[in-house]
């Protein structure tokens, strides 16, 4: 479990003082990303199969808000 404190050291380091440059980027690249699914009308193939998108979506929804509150 070594590798943690590095990981920890690395972004405390160099990743923190620029959190938010980062961030913006980050929800910059979100949105884009959203903007860029509905385009393409990926939205309806989610609403074709609602069942698989629960599925798929509650699992990936723990996992995010599990990292998130970390």
């Amino acid at each position: 479990m070594g590798f943690l404190g590095f990981f920890e050291e690395f972004f405390s380091e160099s990743v923190y003082p620029y959190r938010w440059p980062v961030g913006i980027v980050l929800a910059i690249l979100i949105a884009a990303g959203i903007y860029l699914a509905w385009r393409l009308g990926w939205h309806r193939a989610l609403l074709d199969h609602k069942r698989l998108t629960a599925v798929i979506a509650a699992p990936a929804l723990v996992v995010m808000s599990l990292g998130g509150y970390y």
